[in-house]
Order: C-alpha cells, then sequence, then structure tokens
C-alpha cells in the first residue's frame, strides 16, 4: 500500500510539473506572439515623408526641415550634409501616396542648388514599410495615358511657341494628404530657377490624378 501510495503521489507530482511546464510554455508564446504583432504594427505603422526619404537615402544625410505637413504626408528638406558632395544646398520636396492599407507610392521632387531640375517627381514604393523598389521610377511608369499626355505636350508646345509659357512641363507633389493631384504648369527654358520656390503666377495646363497605383493626365 505504501507504495502504491508513494507511486499516487510521484504522479501527482509528475502531471502538475508537466502542466505547470506547459502553462510556462504558453505563456512564453503568448508573449512571443505579443511581440511579433508588435514588431508587425511598427512595420506596418503610418510614415512620415522624412521617415521614407531616409528609407531611400544612401547614407544618413544630415538636412534641414524647411517645411512640412500636420499629417506628416509632405515636407520639405534642404541637405546641409557638407560631405555630400555636389548635392549640398539641394532641396526635395517629399510627398506620400498611400495606396491602400499596405502599400505606399513615395514621390520626391528635387530642386538642384546648381544646374535645372526635374521635370516631373521620382517614385519609389513601399509594401508594409519595405522598398519594392530599388530604383526610381519616372512618370511615364505609372500613367495610364502616356501617349495622351505626349501629344498634348507636344500640341501645347507647338502652340506656345514664342511666349512666356513655351515649352517645358512641371509637376510638384501635393502638400496635403487631402490632395490626391499632382498641378501641371508649363514655363518657358529661361525660368526654370524660377519655378524653385513653386510659385502660383504660372497658369496650370494640367494635373496627374492617382487612381489606385496609377496617375491619369487630365488637361485643363
Amino acid at each position: 500500500m505504501k507504495i502504491k501510495f508513494l507511486a499516487l503521489v510521484f504522479s501527482a507530482l509528475f502531471f502538475a510539473a508537466c502542466a505547470g511546464a506547459a502553462e510556462a510554455d504558453k505563456s512564453k508564446e503568448d508573449e512571443k506572439k505579443e511581440e511579433n504583432q508588435s514588431d508587425a504594427k511598427a512595420s506596418t505603422g503610418v510614415k512620415t515623408a522624412e521617415d521614407y526619404f531616409k528609407l531611400i537615402a544612401k547614407a544618413d544625410l544630415k538636412y534641414e526641415v524647411l517645411e512640412k505637413s500636420a499629417d506628416g504626408a509632405y515636407a520639405q528638406i534642404k541637405i546641409t550634409d557638407k560631405k555630400a558632395e555636389g548635392s549640398t544646398g539641394d532641396v526635395f520636396d517629399l510627398y506620400i501616396w498611400n495606396i491602400d492599407a499596405n502599400n505606399v507610392l513615395f514621390g520626391y521632387h528635387e530642386f538642384r542648388q546648381k544646374g535645372s531640375i526635374g521635370g516631373e517627381p521620382i517614385f519609389f514604393k513601399f509594401e508594409n514599410g519595405k522598398k519594392t523598389t530599388e530604383t526610381g521610377m519616372f512618370m511615364k511608369d505609372l500613367m495610364t495615358n502616356v501617349s495622351e499626355y505626349r501629344d498634348f505636350s507636344l500640341e501645347w508646345g507647338d502652340s506656345k511657341k514664342g511666349t512666356k509659357n513655351c515649352c517645358l512641363f512641371y509637376a510638384f507633389v501635393p502638400k496635403s494628404a487631402e490632395i490626391k493631384t499632382m498641378d501641371v504648369i508649363s514655363v518657358a527654358n529661361d525660368q526654370v530657377d524660377v519655378i524653385k520656390g513653386r510659385p502660383a503666377k504660372f497658369d496650370k495646363v494640367g494635373k496627374f490624378e492617382l487612381v489606385g497605383d496609377k496617375f491619369t493626365f487630365k488637361k485643363i
């Protein structure tokens, strides 16, 4: 009887220990799940235009924020890093479009300190906070009606030769997440430096409207 009693006690202790170990393992698994969920939330959480700029920058550049929107979708920065040869003093307009819950389209327009500026923003795509395009995409890579836009620009150029609005096209990123379109203006070759401050005096000739993950050009 004494042996049976000891066997029962040992058996009870064994199962109690197993139950405790299982509970401890379950607790660890729960903690791990919470950590993974927290990490996932952090990776897909809302990021600002500055955050996306840092993700595409080749180096940890020093810069000054000249302007930014309250919603974080827009920012204008100036490169102040003396090590950034050829880029010190350059200004970037940054903007993010939220395509859906997981995908983001990030665009930047570069205003160079010296020389000409890019006519249209450069774009990168991100999924869950990770870059899906290694090199920047041009507008034509994201347009639904490239030929229509090209034909219009040629016709506009022919009709405006010799006027103040001939013949270069420029598009600017928005300054608020509430705006999904980009204004397109036309200027003369000698007015390139003037538009660095995004003046409002130039006539709009059209706009790029984002529908889904593609832009459509609409003339005004």
